[in-house]
């Protein structure tokens, strides 16, 4: 598994308002349940901080850590 991992203020720019995520109520709900979550995603076999990547640039370190 490969933990997509960026932090939270930018997360949330990113999925606010989706009609896609019912669970993302508002900022307090979407924080708690981001914050719940993290233990588990760590639990992956690969993290990468996507935070400031492309989409290409994301799909490439993918690549280079599934080839590796």
């Amino acid at each position: 598994a490969v933990w997509l991992d960026c932090a939270f203020d930018i997360c949330f720019e990113r999925v606010k308002g989706d009609p896609g995520r019912p669970l993302l109520t508002g900022r307090t709900e979407t924080r708690k349940l981001y914050d719940q979550r993290r233990a588990a995603y760590g639990a992956a076999d690969f993290a990468i901080e996507t935070g400031a990547l492309s989409a290409e640039q994301v799909a490439a370190e993918i690549i280079a850590k599934l080839s590796g």
